[in-house]
């Protein structure tokens, strides 16, 4: 039997979406919810990325990396410094 590309790509598709960036809001799997509910929360300020990581809502070193990172992001996006001094200064 011969699978086309797209049927691949469907087989091995991701099922659950630990975190997803889109129009400046990370959204994350609430990983303190699995394996018995798979809720999805909206992070959109650095209070709530860090809530997140403190309350196991997202597990594991990869994850934690880039959620912190993406955190850092949103702290940015939400000072909008306005030259690189002051973007410095608010990481």
């Amino acid at each position: 039997m011969k699978l086309s590309v797209k049927e691949i790509k469907e087989i091995f598709k991701p099922k659950l979406l630990p975190i997803i960036w889109k129009n400046d809001t990370l959204t994350i799997l609430d990983q303190s919810l699995l394996p018995f509910q798979q809720v999805y929360v909206d992070l959109k300020d650095v209070d709530s990325v860090a809530r997140a990581i403190k309350t196991m809502q997202v597990r594991g070193a990869p994850a934690i990396g880039i959620t912190a990172g993406y955190g850092m992001v949103i702290s940015l996006l939400n000072k909008k410094p306005s030259n690189l001094d002051e973007a410095i200064k608010e990481l």
